[in-house]
């Protein structure tokens, strides 16, 4: 499995420079901002009321950033990085942080695979399902949560039997919709 490898290959190469090891809360900012549980006008209040969270507690706050751009501005204080920094970015960040927040993102995946706790302040459609740990305000951010093993090895089960290559989309979705029908009397899609 290509994530388990580049978590090995993460632990050989160490700590990105600058950063040590377990003494930094991982952010992305992949989601969108409207479904966090803690209410922002926007991602830039998002982001600071995070980076203010961690500052009060005397911990790094490390953004993992797509490679699209954004107008997201982060404070200097924070570091900040993209996919272009190195090809193995995201497992060497993964490795060695205290734990990662998300809104909604599918580096959740790649965290439970590789064991790093996770913490969801969003309402995702994984929302409830005691596979991430769930915040209502900045102050639980700091926390690191512990890991519920049952619900993380029922959720990689069904991740691992769902995810699909890039080029092989279309058996995806032959498989999905041979498991679901359209309910004649609600008129809903319902799994079979």
């Amino acid at each position: 499995n290509q994530i388990l490898q580049n978590k090995n290959d993460a632990l050989n190469q160490g700590s990105i420079l600058g950063l040590k090891a377990n003494k930094y809360i991982l952010f992305y900012t992949q989601g969108n901002c409207r479904l966090s549980n803690m209410p922002v006008s926007n991602y830039n209040d998002w982001i600071l009321q995070a980076s203010n969270a961690c500052k009060q507690a005397n911990i790094q706050a490390v953004w993992k950033t797509a490679k699209i751009p954004t107008n997201y501005t982060y404070p200097n204080s924070d570091a900040v990085f993209t996919n272009e920094e190195e090809l193995n970015i995201n497992a060497r960040l993964l490795t060695f942080a205290k734990h990662v927040v998300i809104i909604t993102s599918t580096v959740s995946n790649e965290s439970i695979l590789t064991n790093v706790p996770v913490l969801t302040c969003g309402r995702g459609w994984f929302a409830g399902l005691g596979v991430f740990s769930e915040v209502q305000i900045w102050s639980e951010i700091l926390k690191t949560p512990d890991i519920n093993r049952i619900a993380r090895n029922k959720w990689s089960h069904w991740w691992i039997q769902n995810q699909y290559l890039m080029g092989h989309i279309d058996k995806a979705i032959s498989t999905i919709m041979d498991t679901i029908k359209i309910c004649t009397y609600c008129e809903r899609l319902v799994h079979l």
